[in-house]
């Protein structure tokens, strides 16, 4: 009784002001520093090309922790590299002596913070054959020139490799190459090149919205110049639903197709769990449809 009480409550706060307020304990909260840019797919011409580009790229990239790569090996399968960097630690060095009092010896004990150089070498793999998703990413927080950055991610639990280059153009080129030789693999498209990281909502996230049980498509990421940024959607945006249709995830984004169509969104106030339903006039035809379905060796 008590539930369906505060159920109720819930909706009629929403239909007299429009807004909810959330307990923030079931919504993530979208910290992350960094930006995260969509890409449109483009594919090289060859794997050959692909391979090319990648070798061309090998002095303007470095592991993300900062190393350079100076050994690169790559075929139509995979790719392998390592490199060195130096680092440098501090030690101890006890010391011991002593002196004479009269004729008792007094030891004493000390010492000194010694600085020597250490030489590390570090490797990473990535098989094409594994990649699930590609990042475009702009690290905010790094003070270097390798401020832009590819993040690689696999179907299985393996963890990402990321990269970092120097420009937006050369991560570009860094994923088309990497792509071009993914699709050989069975690689489709990334969630990168649609601009849209989509979440099915659990259960008590619609419940807090005042929506039935798992209706909803939580946007983890919008991605930055993307079509999805560019109709209106944020990141932490919830949609409800299109032209009446409920989302349930991403599958009823299909209903979003045949011209404009009305999207309810729930979006979340900055630095709050406050959500406010918002209505969004959104041509998916016009709009989205055309930038991200193109022909991947088309640039144009």
């Amino acid at each position: 009784m008590r539930t369906l009480i505060a159920v109720i409550a819930i909706i009629l706060q929403i239909s007299l002001t429009g807004c909810v307020t959330v307990g923030g304990s079931v919504w993530p909260h979208e910290d992350d520093p960094n930006g995260y840019y969509w890409f449109q797919q483009r594919l090289m011409d060859s794997p050959e090309d692909a391979i090319g580009a990648i070798k061309n790229l090998q002095p303007y990239f470095v592991q993300f922790a900062g190393w350079r790569i100076t050994s690169l090996d790559i075929d139509k399968y995979g790719l392998r590299a390592s490199g060195t960097w130096s680092g440098t630690n501090t030690r101890w060095a006890p010391s011991s002596g002593g002196y004479f009092s009269g004729d008792t010896y007094v030891p004493v004990y000390g010492g000194s913070t010694q600085t020597y150089s250490t030489t590390e070498q570090e490797s990473f793999a990535i098989s094409f054959s594994d990649i699930k998703s590609f990042f475009l990413i702009h690290y905010l927080t790094i003070d270097n020139e390798y401020k832009w950055g590819v993040m690689v991610a696999y179907k299985n639990s393996t963890p990402p490799v990321s990269l970092r280059v120097r420009s937006k153009d050369e991560a570009k080129r860094l994923i088309s190459a990497l792509e071009t030789l993914a699709v050989k693999h069975g690689y489709d498209a990334s969630i990168g090149s649609l601009g849209l990281d989509p979440r099915s909502l659990t259960s008590e996230q619609s419940a807090e919205l005042g929506l039935p049980n798992g209706v909803g498509m939580y946007c983890r990421i919008i991605f930055k110049e993307g079509p999805f940024e560019t109709v209106g959607l944020r990141t932490g945006d919830v949609v409800a639903s299109i032209d009446n249709n409920e989302m349930r995830g991403s599958t009823g984004l299909s209903n979003a197709r045949g011209g404009l169509k009305e999207w309810i969104v729930y979006r979340r106030e900055y630095r709050g769990d406050r959500y406010k339903k918002v209505t969004l006039k959104i041509n998916t035809d016009i709009d989205i449809m055309p930038v991200i379905k193109h022909d991947p060796r088309n640039p144009n």
